[in-house]
């Protein structure tokens, strides 16, 4: 699959800027939610992504939820609606 570095480092930008605005304020449970999104935001384009393999979807679900957690089956369901089976 081609990387959209573009893309991943804007979001990588943004995180940075909302770390910033905290003003010196720890809040590493919104660093681990920002990067919980970015992660998502990857699965979803590469769930559009025509040239991606289930292989690397179901690689990248797998940085978000528990293998054979119910949101994982929940999403290998979706690449199937998507992709209609297609490896």
């Amino acid at each position: 699959m081609p990387s959209n570095n573009g893309e991943e480092e804007r979001d990588h930008l943004d995180d940075i800027i909302a770390e910033d605005q905290s003003r010196g304020r720890k809040q590493s449970r919104k660093a681990i939610s920002l990067e919980r999104s970015r992660r998502i935001r990857k699965a979803c384009r590469m769930l559009e992504d025509k040239n991606c393999t289930k292989r690397e979807f179901l690689a990248a679900i797998r940085a978000i939820v528990p293998d054979g957690s119910d949101e994982f089956l929940a999403c290998a369901e979706l690449w199937e609606r998507f992709h209609g089976g297609k490896p």
